[in-house]
C-alpha cells in the first residue's frame, strides 16, 4: 500500500513539475508586444499586482485611452488612485471582459471607457485581438471571453484554450525582452498610462456638433458589447463615463452612432472631436498628437485635465477617495522618472536639454564632431556644469577628442 502511495505521489509530482516547466516556456513564447512605449503584457500584468479595492477610477478601451489619460496626474491633482487598461488593438469585446476581470478585485467608483472601437464598421484582425487576451489570467472571464470571441468570429477555440500551439513557432524570434519580462521586469511605470513622445504636425481641428449624419451601418457585435459594458457598471454601482480621444480618423457619424448609446442609456459622453471640446482642453493637434489617432504627452496632460475637472464637477471625484496611500512612494518615483525620460525625448532646445540632464539620474556620453564649432557660450558652460572641464570644452569646439 506504502509502495503505491509512493508511486502516485511520483507520478503526481512529475505531473506538476511538467506543468509547471511547460508553463515557463509557454509565457517565454507568449509575444510582450513591448514595442517602444507601448507595453501591453505589462500593463495587464501590473493591474493583478493593486490591493484589492484600492482603485477609485479605471480606465479601459485601446491604445488610444492608454496614451490619452495619465493616471498619475489624477493622483497628483484630486488624490485618486486610477489605473488606465487600455491595451493595443482591443475589440469592445475585449474591454467588457477586462471591465468584468477589473470587478473581480476592485471596485473603481467611475470607470471612463474610451470608444474608438465601438465606432468601427468592422474589426481588427483577429491577430491584434490576442493582445488583450493573452495576458489576462485564467478564470472564468478569460474562459468565456475566448469562447464568445471564437464563436463570433469564427477562430479556433483551441488556439485560445492552447496558446502555445499558437506561439510555438516563436523559438527564433526570442528576444532579451522575452526573457527579461519572464524574470520579474513585467510592470508598467506609470499603471498603463502609454507616454507617447512623437508629434504628427499635422492639422486637425474636429468637427461642429451639428454635422450631417451618413447612413452607415456599425458593427453590431461592438455596439452589443459597448452596451454590456453600461448595462455592467449600473448593475454593479460603477458611474460610467464615456469619451472619445481627439482622433483624425473619427468622425461626426461616429461621434452620433456612440452619443445615441449615451442618450438612450442617459450616461455622459465626452467627444474632444468636438470643435467646442477641443477648444475647451486647449488640445492643438498639431504639437499634442503623436499620430494620426493617439496623443504624446502633452496631449494626454491637457486631456486629463479635462476629464480630471469634468469627473470632479460631476461625479465628486476628490469626496470618493479612500485610496490615497494605494500609490506607494516608490512607485510614484518611478512613475516621476519614467516621466521625466519622456519629457526629455520631447527636448528640441538644446540648453533645456542640457539643463535637464544634469542631475545624477542621467549618465551621459558626448560626441563631437563638424557641429562642436557652433556651440554657444551658454551651451559651453552647461556642458561645464556636466563635469566637462572648461579646456575639454575648448577641444570640443575645434574639434577634438580630449581626454
Amino acid at each position: 500500500m506504502k509502495k503505491r502511495l509512493f508511486t502516485a505521489v511520483r507520478i503526481l509530482c512529475f505531473f506538476l513539475v511538467g506543468i509547471f516547466i511547460f508553463s515557463i516556456i509557454s509565457a517565454l513564447f507568449t509575444p510582450k508586444w513591448l514595442e517602444n512605449r507601448w507595453q501591453p503584457a505589462k500593463t495587464m500584468q501590473s493591474f493583478y499586482e493593486l490591493k484589492d479595492n484600492s482603485t477609485d477610477v479605471a480606465v479601459i478601451g485601446s491604445s488610444v485611452a492608454a496614451a490619452a489619460v495619465d493616471v498619475f496626474q489624477l493622483y497628483e491633482d484630486y488624490g485618486v488612485s486610477a489605473y488606465n487598461l487600455g491595451v493595443m488593438q482591443q475589440p469592445v469585446i475585449g474591454t467588457y471582459y477586462w471591465l468584468r476581470e477589473i470587478a473581480k478585485t476592485q471596485s473603481p467608483s467611475i470607470v471612463s471607457v474610451e470608444v474608438k472601437t465601438a465606432g468601427r464598421v468592422s474589426d481588427k484582425d483577429e491577430a491584434d485581438a490576442r493582445k488583450s487576451y493573452d495576458y489576462m489570467r485564467w478564470s472564468a472571464n478569460k474562459i468565456q471571453y475566448a469562447l464568445d470571441y471564437c464563436e463570433i468570429y469564427e477562430t479556433s477555440l483551441f488556439e485560445y484554450l492552447f496558446p502555445f500551439s499558437l506561439y510555438h513557432s516563436r523559438w527564433n524570434e526570442i528576444s532579451e525582452d522575452d526573457y527579461d519580462f519572464i524574470l520579474g521586469n513585467d510592470y508598467s511605470l506609470t499603471r498603463g498610462f502609454a507616454t507617447l513622445t512623437t508629434r504628427y504636425s499635422t492639422d486637425y481641428e474636429g468637427f461642429d456638433e451639428d454635422g450631417k449624419v451618413k447612413d452607415i451601418d456599425f458593427n453590431e457585435v461592438n455596439e452589443e458589447y459597448l452596451e454590456n459594458i453600461i448595462e455592467f457598471c449600473n448593475d454593479n454601482g460603477m458611474e460610467v463615463v464615456l469619451f472619445k480621444t481627439a482622433d483624425s480618423a473619427w468622425s461626426f457619424n461616429k461621434y452620433y452612432h456612440v452619443k445615441s448609446i449615451a442618450d438612450e442609456y442617459g450616461i455622459d459622453y465626452i467627444d474632444f472631436n468636438l470643435k467646442s471640446v477641443m477648444d475647451d482642453a486647449g488640445i492643438v493637434y498639431f504639437s499634442d498628437a503623436a499620430d494620426s489617432n493617439h496623443l504624446n504627452i502633452d496631449g494626454a496632460k491637457k486631456t486629463t485635465n479635462y476629464i480630471g475637472k469634468f469627473l470632479d464637477e460631476n461625479y465628486s471625484l476628490g469626496n470618493k477617495n479612500d485610496n490615497t496611500d494605494s500609490v506607494t512612494d516608490e512607485e510614484y518615483s518611478r512613475y516621476l522618472n519614467a516621466y521625466a525620460d519622456a519629457r526629455l525625448s520631447m527636448e528640441t532646445i538644446t540648453e533645456s536639454y542640457l539643463s535637464t540632464i544634469n542631475k545624477s539620474d542621467y549618465s551621459v556620453v558626448i560626441t563631437s564632431s563638424s557641429f562642436a564649432s557652433s556651440l554657444s557660450d551658454e551651451q559651453i558652460n552647461l556642458l561645464t556644469q556636466l563635469g566637462l572641464l572648461q579646456e575639454s570644452c575648448q577641444a570640443i569646439i575645434n574639434g577634438k577628442m580630449s581626454a
